[in-house]
């Protein structure tokens, strides 16, 4: 028994830090890191990751410490080694790699190759050195040299873990703890609507490719006006939907949470929509939308999951075991643990049952299909913003709006104007159509670091009163996103000369100066923010111009 429970510390030592590297270092560090991309709290997080850490060691403990002496060593020093493979690879090799948003990981065979040769040659010299210290009578030596190896592992990534949980930013517990409900979702009123559809990533080039394919890609698309040159003013996500829904530029220099909340207060554009009377439901992230639109956004709803029964455990576990794998493995492995928060979300999380599906196209497609789109006579006007996943990276919506994984971009614009194209005859069958303001566009375009390329995106809108029975014209009118502010407040009646001309009321001959802000990626991190002029035809990058104006990013989400 003596003997036993000597092997058992022995392997506790090395089976734990394998294990907590795994299961509870590697995936925490993802998490804090990235915390407002995560719905999960971090407290539950730590309590179930730790909770399972630990009981996986004593497991794997007790039944590794039956095998014979020998052959425990032999396991005990290859779980080392991947355990150093591992936190090596995390620490040092991942280069850019930061977490998945759904790209596809584009690696060399060089690079992957290289890699590699880095793992096989830790997995060789760990028992190598081993075999020569047996040779050398210092096998106790070298054992002992391990264990402290292993237990400094642990420490280091403790005290990472630690530094990032006392400096996140606890305020993004704040919209975790806040939801769209799904609440008149598919409703409109009888008179004012104004329909808001947001394709993610939807870049100009994938549209003309789209239509290149599909001639008659746009035929529902009656009383339509198509603007090829339509220029973004964001070139990430996360400040365009709020942007898109505030009308007020980030310049990076507060928390996000802070800028996401204040730009909704006092005279916003959110209030200047509500001032008219107007039912106002949202259906896009809560990280976008501080919690000050709660007075203004009809199906926003406070309901704070703070406690572990809102967490479902198995499916945080498993998801967490892709997310620590997809950190820590060699290149030439983590296509096979790739994923995206809102997966890691759904698995996670217990929502409400009146939590609205988000970036889900083809259920949205579905709802649309089953459910269809009623008319709310209760409603004096409605405002309706749906932020689609779109013709993302990690779409899996093909051209016929169906089901398929690894689609093009164009594949998947393609799915989603089908997608659209149903909600719109909807609107036709109802009897609202002419009194709806329908806007398609995107909240940007190609992620193009050094601005190599155009910085377009679809652009497809239609006024009420507009004639429902002209099929959709084109455009060459430069627009872009600061034109949709007042397209809004026009379509629901109201008065928005503060906000510039509408959308239609800009001619093709008119000669504009539009603004581009491109945020700068260094290493996968966000770290300055570029002004752009753009003067001409913004489909071609000849005409950009930078202005000189550069913010630092101080925070991002």
């Amino acid at each position: 028994m003596k003997l036993y429970w000597k092997k058992f510390v022995s392997a506790l030592i090395f089976g734990g830090a394998g294990l907590f590297t795994l299961l509870f270092f590697s995936p925490l560090e993802v998490y804090l890191g990235n915390s407002s991309e995560f719905h999960i709290y971090a407290d539950n997080a730590i309590v179930i990751l730790f909770a399972a850490a630990a009981l996986c060691t004593l497991v794997w403990s007790a039944v590794v410490s039956f095998l014979p002496t020998k052959v425990l060593k032999f396991v005990n020093l290859g779980l080392f080694a991947l355990t150093l493979c591992f936190y090596v690879q995390a620490l040092a090799l991942n280069g850019e790699l930061i977490h998945l948003d759904g790209e596809q990981l584009l690696l060399s065979p060089v690079t992957k190759l290289t890699n590699g040769l880095i793992w096989l040659g830790i997995l060789v010299a760990v028992p190598a050195v081993w075999y020569l210290m047996k040779r050398l009578k210092k096998e106790k030596l070298y054992i002992n040299i391990t264990k402290y190896l292993a237990l400094a592992l642990v420490v280091m990534q403790l005290t990472g873990v630690a530094s990032l949980y006392f400096t996140y930013d606890k305020s993004v517990n704040i919209s975790k703890g806040m939801y769209f409900s799904n609440q008149q979702e598919l409703s409109v009123a009888g008179q004012k609507n104004v329909v808001y559809f947001v394709i993610d990533y939807c870049d100009g080039l994938v549209v003309q490719d789209a239509l290149s394919q599909d001639p008659e890609l746009f035929a529902e698309f009656t009383g339509f006006t198509y603007y090829p040159d339509a220029s973004y003013t964001h070139s990430r996500t996360y400040p365009a939907i709020t942007y898109l829904l505030s009308g007020q530029k980030c310049f990076y220099d507060k928390p996000y949470t802070q800028y996401a909340d204040e730009v909704f207060q006092g005279d916003s554009f959110m209030a200047g929509i509500d001032g008219l009377g107007t039912d106002i439901r949202l259906f896009t992230d809560t990280r976008y939308v501080g919690p000050s639109a709660l007075e203004y956004v009809d199906n926003y709803k406070t309901v704070l999951p703070t406690s572990l029964s809102s967490v479902k455990p198995l499916g945080f576990l498993l998801q967490a075991w892709r997310v620590s794998n997809f950190r820590g493995a060699p290149y030439w492995a983590k296509s096979l643990f790739t994923y995206t928060t809102d997966e890691v979300n759904e698995a996670s999380v217990i929502y409400p049952t009146d939590y609205a599906t988000l970036f889900d196209d083809l259920a949205f497609y579905e709802n649309i299909q089953t459910a269809g789109v009623s008319v709310n006579r209760e409603f004096t006007s409605a405002f309706r913003f749906y932020h689609m996943f779109g013709s993302h990276p990690g779409a899996v919506i093909n051209e016929n709006a169906e089901y398929q994984e690894n689609v093009t971009l164009t594949q998947a614009l393609r799915g989603d104007i089908k997608v659209i194209s149903a909600y719109l005859r909807e609107l036709k069958d109802s009897g609202v159509y002419d009194e709806t303001t329908v806007i398609v566009t995107a909240d940007h375009g190609y992620v193009s670091t050094n601005l190599i390329k155009s910085q377009t995106c679809i652009m497809l809108v239609k006024m009420a009163g507009a004639n429902a029975q002209e099929p959709v014209r084109v455009s060459a009118a430069p627009v872009c996103h600061e034109d949709l502010f007042a397209t809004v407040i026009k379509g629901l009646g109201g008065d928005y000369t503060s906000y510039g001309k509408a959308i239609d009321e800009i001619s093709e001959t008119e000669e504009r100066v539009r603004y581009h802000y491109n945020t700068v990626l260094e290493n996968g991190v966000d770290t300055r923010l570029e002004e752009y002029v753009i003067k001409g035809d913004a489909r071609n990058i000849e005409n950009y111009r930078a202005t000189g104006k550069q913010w630092i990013v101080a925070y991002t989400l």
